[in-house]
Protein backbone atom coordinates (compact mmCIF):
# COMPACT_ATOMS: atom_id res chain seq x y z
CA UNK A 1 0.00 0.00 0.00
CA UNK A 2 1.05 3.59 -0.53
CA UNK A 3 2.05 5.90 2.31
CA UNK A 4 -1.40 7.50 2.31
CA UNK A 5 -2.96 4.04 2.45
CA UNK A 6 -0.71 3.16 5.40
CA UNK A 7 -1.94 6.26 7.22
CA UNK A 8 -5.56 5.26 6.63
CA UNK A 9 -4.82 1.74 7.87
CA UNK A 10 -3.27 3.14 11.05
CA UNK A 11 -6.35 5.31 11.60
CA UNK A 12 -8.56 2.29 11.08
CA UNK A 13 -6.59 0.25 13.61
CA UNK A 14 -6.90 3.02 16.19
CA UNK A 15 -10.62 3.43 15.54
CA UNK A 16 -11.21 -0.31 15.78
CA UNK A 17 -9.37 -0.63 19.08
CA UNK A 18 -11.30 2.31 20.46
CA UNK A 19 -14.64 0.77 19.49
CA UNK A 20 -13.60 -2.62 20.84
CA UNK A 21 -12.58 -1.34 24.28
CA UNK A 22 -14.54 -3.60 26.70
CA UNK A 23 -15.33 -0.75 29.09
CA UNK A 24 -17.32 1.00 26.35
CA UNK A 25 -19.73 -1.90 25.91
CA UNK A 26 -20.03 -1.35 22.16
CA UNK A 27 -19.31 -4.90 21.00
CA UNK A 28 -19.47 -8.43 22.39
CA UNK A 29 -16.50 -10.75 21.90
CA UNK A 30 -15.57 -10.65 18.18
CA UNK A 31 -18.74 -8.90 17.04
CA UNK A 32 -18.61 -5.61 15.19
CA UNK A 33 -16.50 -4.56 12.22
CA UNK A 34 -14.95 -1.49 10.65
CA UNK A 35 -13.81 -0.33 7.24
CA UNK A 36 -12.10 2.54 5.44
CA UNK A 37 -12.13 3.66 1.80
CA UNK A 38 -8.62 3.56 0.35
CA UNK A 39 -9.43 4.91 -3.12
CA UNK A 40 -12.12 4.67 -5.79
CA UNK A 41 -11.37 1.00 -6.39
CA UNK A 42 -10.69 -0.55 -3.00
CA UNK A 43 -11.34 -0.53 0.73
CA UNK A 44 -10.17 -2.28 3.89
CA UNK A 45 -12.60 -4.25 6.08
CA UNK A 46 -12.01 -6.21 9.27
CA UNK A 47 -11.36 -9.88 8.64
CA UNK A 48 -13.71 -12.54 9.93
CA UNK A 49 -12.56 -14.08 13.22
CA UNK A 50 -10.59 -11.03 14.36
CA UNK A 51 -11.64 -8.72 17.19
CA UNK A 52 -11.88 -4.95 17.27
CA UNK A 53 -10.15 -4.73 20.64
CA UNK A 54 -7.12 -6.65 19.40
CA UNK A 55 -6.98 -5.08 15.95
CA UNK A 56 -3.59 -4.60 14.30
CA UNK A 57 -2.52 -3.90 10.69
CA UNK A 58 -2.90 -7.60 9.89
CA UNK A 59 -6.56 -7.70 10.95
CA UNK A 60 -7.93 -6.23 7.73
CA UNK A 61 -8.58 -7.43 4.20
CA UNK A 62 -8.27 -5.22 1.14
CA UNK A 63 -11.36 -5.59 -1.05
CA UNK A 64 -12.28 -4.55 -4.58
CA UNK A 65 -15.40 -2.35 -4.61
CA UNK A 66 -16.69 -3.64 -7.93
CA UNK A 67 -16.36 -7.34 -7.11
CA UNK A 68 -17.75 -6.86 -3.60
CA UNK A 69 -20.83 -4.95 -4.77
CA UNK A 70 -21.35 -7.56 -7.51
CA UNK A 71 -22.16 -10.05 -4.73
CA UNK A 72 -25.52 -8.30 -4.41
CA UNK A 73 -26.45 -9.83 -7.78
CA UNK A 74 -26.16 -13.37 -6.42
CA UNK A 75 -29.52 -15.10 -6.03
CA UNK A 76 -29.86 -17.24 -2.89
CA UNK A 77 -26.23 -18.39 -2.87
CA UNK A 78 -25.22 -21.34 -0.77
CA UNK A 79 -22.87 -20.56 2.12
CA UNK A 80 -19.96 -22.07 0.21
CA UNK A 81 -20.70 -20.01 -2.90
CA UNK A 82 -20.94 -16.78 -0.93
CA UNK A 83 -17.71 -17.55 0.91
CA UNK A 84 -15.87 -18.22 -2.35
CA UNK A 85 -17.23 -15.02 -3.87
CA UNK A 86 -16.09 -13.00 -0.85
CA UNK A 87 -12.61 -14.46 -1.13
CA UNK A 88 -12.54 -13.70 -4.87
CA UNK A 89 -13.46 -10.06 -4.13
CA UNK A 90 -10.15 -9.51 -2.35
CA UNK A 91 -7.45 -7.57 -4.16
CA UNK A 92 -4.76 -10.12 -3.25
CA UNK A 93 -4.08 -13.26 -1.24
CA UNK A 94 -4.17 -11.29 2.03
CA UNK A 95 -2.49 -14.19 3.81
CA UNK A 96 -5.62 -16.34 3.70
CA UNK A 97 -7.73 -13.88 5.70
CA UNK A 98 -11.46 -14.23 5.11
CA UNK A 99 -13.47 -11.02 4.73
CA UNK A 100 -16.35 -10.34 7.07
CA UNK A 101 -19.69 -11.55 5.74
CA UNK A 102 -20.78 -7.93 6.12
CA UNK A 103 -18.20 -6.69 3.59
CA UNK A 104 -20.97 -5.85 1.05
CA UNK A 105 -22.68 -3.74 3.73
CA UNK A 106 -19.45 -1.80 4.26
CA UNK A 107 -18.92 -1.34 0.52
CA UNK A 108 -22.42 0.15 0.24
CA UNK A 109 -21.87 2.45 3.23
CA UNK A 110 -18.60 3.69 1.74
CA UNK A 111 -19.86 4.15 -1.82
CA UNK A 112 -23.58 4.93 -1.66
CA UNK A 113 -23.35 6.27 1.88
CA UNK A 114 -20.40 8.46 0.83
CA UNK A 115 -18.43 7.67 4.00
CA UNK A 116 -14.68 7.64 4.54
CA UNK A 117 -14.81 5.35 7.59
CA UNK A 118 -17.56 2.96 8.70
CA UNK A 119 -18.05 1.46 12.14
CA UNK A 120 -20.62 -1.27 12.78
CA UNK A 121 -21.20 -2.08 16.45
CA UNK A 122 -23.83 -3.55 18.76
CA UNK A 123 -23.96 -1.17 21.76
CA UNK A 124 -26.12 -2.31 24.66
CA UNK A 125 -27.74 1.11 25.04
CA UNK A 126 -28.65 1.27 21.35
CA UNK A 127 -29.88 -2.31 21.10
CA UNK A 128 -32.03 -1.87 24.20
CA UNK A 129 -34.12 0.42 21.99
CA UNK A 130 -33.61 -1.35 18.65
CA UNK A 131 -34.84 -4.62 20.19
CA UNK A 132 -37.99 -2.98 21.52
CA UNK A 133 -41.31 -1.96 20.02
CA UNK A 134 -40.06 1.64 19.93
CA UNK A 135 -37.07 1.04 17.65
CA UNK A 136 -38.35 3.50 15.07
CA UNK A 137 -38.28 6.33 17.63
CA UNK A 138 -34.50 6.66 17.25
CA UNK A 139 -34.91 7.92 13.69
CA UNK A 140 -38.14 9.88 14.11
CA UNK A 141 -36.71 13.00 15.72
CA UNK A 142 -34.18 14.49 18.10
CA UNK A 143 -34.42 15.13 21.84
CA UNK A 144 -31.86 17.96 21.89
CA UNK A 145 -30.06 20.17 19.32
CA UNK A 146 -26.58 18.63 19.55
CA UNK A 147 -28.07 15.28 18.62
CA UNK A 148 -28.92 16.76 15.21
CA UNK A 149 -25.53 18.45 14.83
CA UNK A 150 -23.53 15.30 15.49
CA UNK A 151 -25.79 12.44 14.38
CA UNK A 152 -27.47 14.19 11.47
CA UNK A 153 -30.97 15.51 11.11
CA UNK A 154 -32.25 12.37 9.41
CA UNK A 155 -30.91 9.04 10.77
CA UNK A 156 -31.86 5.98 8.75
CA UNK A 157 -33.83 3.09 10.23
CA UNK A 158 -33.47 -0.26 8.42
CA UNK A 159 -36.04 -3.00 9.18
CA UNK A 160 -34.67 -6.33 10.35
CA UNK A 161 -32.95 -8.51 7.76
CA UNK A 162 -30.71 -11.54 8.16
CA UNK A 163 -26.97 -10.89 8.32
CA UNK A 164 -25.12 -11.06 5.03
CA UNK A 165 -26.65 -10.32 1.64
CA UNK A 166 -30.24 -9.83 2.92
CA UNK A 167 -29.03 -7.07 5.25
CA UNK A 168 -26.91 -5.52 2.49
CA UNK A 169 -29.94 -5.45 0.19
CA UNK A 170 -32.02 -3.81 2.93
CA UNK A 171 -29.32 -1.20 3.52
CA UNK A 172 -29.01 -0.41 -0.20
CA UNK A 173 -32.76 0.10 -0.45
CA UNK A 174 -32.73 2.27 2.67
CA UNK A 175 -29.81 4.43 1.53
CA UNK A 176 -31.35 5.05 -1.88
CA UNK A 177 -34.77 5.89 -0.47
CA UNK A 178 -33.15 8.17 2.13
CA UNK A 179 -31.25 10.08 -0.55
CA UNK A 180 -34.38 10.46 -2.69
CA UNK A 181 -36.33 11.74 0.29
CA UNK A 182 -33.70 13.87 2.05
CA UNK A 183 -31.17 14.63 -0.67
CA UNK A 184 -28.12 13.47 1.32
CA UNK A 185 -26.71 10.32 2.86
CA UNK A 186 -27.33 9.62 6.57
CA UNK A 187 -24.61 9.87 9.20
CA UNK A 188 -26.24 7.23 11.37
CA UNK A 189 -27.98 3.97 10.45
CA UNK A 190 -30.01 1.99 12.98
CA UNK A 191 -30.46 -1.69 12.12
CA UNK A 192 -33.63 -3.13 13.67
CA UNK A 193 -32.89 -5.86 16.26
CA UNK A 194 -29.23 -5.75 15.28
CA UNK A 195 -27.06 -2.71 15.89
CA UNK A 196 -25.61 0.57 14.72
CA UNK A 197 -23.74 1.65 11.60
CA UNK A 198 -21.91 4.98 11.79
CA UNK A 199 -20.81 6.65 8.57
CA UNK A 200 -18.03 9.11 9.18
CA UNK A 201 -15.12 11.20 8.01
CA UNK A 202 -11.72 11.37 9.75
CA UNK A 203 -11.37 9.44 12.97
CA UNK A 204 -11.32 12.44 15.33
CA UNK A 205 -14.75 13.62 14.19
CA UNK A 206 -16.02 10.05 13.98
CA UNK A 207 -15.05 9.26 17.58
CA UNK A 208 -16.92 12.31 18.87
CA UNK A 209 -20.09 11.29 17.06
CA UNK A 210 -19.71 7.70 18.26
CA UNK A 211 -20.08 8.89 21.87
CA UNK A 212 -23.30 10.68 21.00
CA UNK A 213 -24.69 7.73 19.05
CA UNK A 214 -24.23 5.36 21.95
CA UNK A 215 -25.19 7.71 24.78
CA UNK A 216 -28.34 9.20 23.26
CA UNK A 217 -30.46 6.00 23.56
CA UNK A 218 -29.76 5.95 27.30
CA UNK A 219 -32.01 9.02 27.56
CA UNK A 220 -34.97 7.41 25.81
CA UNK A 221 -36.52 5.68 28.86
CA UNK A 222 -37.35 9.10 30.26
CA UNK A 223 -39.29 9.87 27.06
CA UNK A 224 -40.94 6.45 26.59
CA UNK A 225 -44.65 6.14 27.36
CA UNK A 226 -45.87 3.59 29.90
CA UNK A 227 -46.29 0.18 28.36
CA UNK A 228 -43.32 0.37 26.04
CA UNK A 229 -41.84 -3.09 26.13
CA UNK A 230 -38.92 -5.11 24.82
CA UNK A 231 -39.57 -7.95 22.42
Amino acid sequence: MSRSHDALLNELVGLSRSLGCPERDLVILGEGNTSVRLDDESFLVKASGTSLAGADPGSFVRMDFGRTLALLDLRDPANGELGEALMAARTGSEGGLRPSIEAPLHALALIEGEAAFVGHTHPTTVNSVLCSDRAGALSEGAIFPDQIVVLGRHPLHVPYADVGLPLAHALREGLREHKRRVGTSPKTVYLQNHGLVALGAPRARWSRSRRWRTNTPALWPAFSPPGSRCI
